[in-house]
């Protein structure tokens, strides 16, 4: 069988993301030694490489990843994104890969439905296959009118992409993008998301949800059913990240299930912060009270919101929860690795 180039970026902030990521893509699969990684270096450390590495060999992968260093100069004149450069690196991968297409991930995603059927996906001849974002085009650009776009086309969130680099090769796509972000600077919030969306408009398939299901507002929720047959990719779209701020919604408990069994430390966790922030998932309806009656110049203008949001995610939730089919996705992922002894320790950890 043909090899499946799967292609990430990550700093060594964004490493524990990037370890789950590669672990659920591998763990998730009937097939994993059919994957290459291919994951763009924005300053990771050396120990964090070699787990990377070791983890894909541990799944029968050997001498399967290769690690991409882009060249700032092709980032001359465009704006920084939280401190780096790296989220425009994918607008490189047709001038640097010659390949014909490959699977992009986001170094933010659970990967519960295997890439292989992403591999698969009939993109009818399109450059890029993608799930549509909850936010409208015009959220992101402001100057559609100018573009020829219109208010209501389809807007697509780039997180997981399945990407005909032939394809784009041949448009001079990654010329197109640079230039567009040059030359319509300040008229647009996502950079090279934006980008992709603006050259390609219309020349995007669209992918089902599951592909990329956004924690976004849970206004669609995965249901049991979903989660017990990892029928879906769940993203971690929004800032903070579980390994940034502690979080008790049960996909992030997957995720802390997750560092614990490949036993990787999130030292911002035990930040005192972080511990508040884990009593107020233990309590959220105590802590909503007591925000709404602490006065509101001694407390962040968010915190009550944020509590009630919190208490209505978690009832919410409770439903689906309460199946158990969130530890039966973590065992799974964890039989997956030869080590589903560690759920059962796991287990006992989170009930003390």
């Amino acid at each position: 069988m043909d090899k499946i180039p799967i292609v990430l970026g990550a700093d060594q902030g964004y490493f524990p993301g990037l370890l789950a990521t590669v672990f659920t893509t591998l763990a998730s699969s009937t097939d994993p030694k059919r994957f290459e990684f291919y994951v763009f270096d924005g300053g990771l450390a050396e120990a964090s490489k070699q787990k990377i590495a070791q983890l894909i060999c541990d799944f029968g992968n050997e001498n399967s990843v290769q690690w991409l260093i882009p060249d700032p100069k092709h980032f001359d004149g465009l704006v920084s994104m939280h401190g780096n450069y790296l989220e425009y690196a994918r607008l490189l991968l047709p001038t640097i890969l010659n390949l014909e297409k490959v699977v992009w991930l986001d170094a933010d995603v659970l990967v519960f439905r295997d890439c292989v059927e992403l591999w698969d996906f009939d993109s009818c001849d399109l450059p890029i296959a993608a799930s549509h974002e909850d936010a409208r085009f015009e959220c992101d650009v402001s100057n559609l009118d100018e573009l020829g776009i219109s208010r209501d086309a389809p807007y697509f969130n780039t997180g997981v992409m399945l990407m005909n680099l032939a394809s784009l090769r041949s448009s001079n796509f990654t010329e197109r993008a640079i230039s567009y972000l040059k030359m319509h600077d300040g008229y647009y919030l996502f950079y090279d998301q934006s980008a992709i969306n603006v050259v390609l408009y219309k020349r995007i398939a669209e992918l089902p949800r599951e592909f990329n299901f956004l924690n976004r507002l849970y206004k669609k929720k995965p249901t049991s059913e979903m989660v017990v047959e990892g029928g879906y990719n769940y993203h971690f779209l929004e800032r903070p990240k579980p390994w940034q701020r502690y979080s008790g919604e049960p996909h992030a408990e997957i995720f802390y299930g997750i560092m614990s069994l490949l036993k990787e430390p999130m030292p911002l966790l035990d930040s005192f912060a972080n511990r508040l922030n884990r009593l107020k998932w233990q309590f959220p309806r105590l802590a909503a009270t007591y925000y709404r009656w602490t006065p509101r110049r001694l407390t962040a203008p968010n915190e009550m919101q944020m509590c009630e949001s919190v208490w209505r995610q978690s009832a919410d939730l409770k439903r689906i929860s309460a199946t158990g089919c969130f530890k039966y996705r973590l065992t799974h992922l964890s039989t997956a690795h030869g080590e589903a002894s560690t759920i059962k320790t796991l287990s006992e950890t989170r009930s003390q």
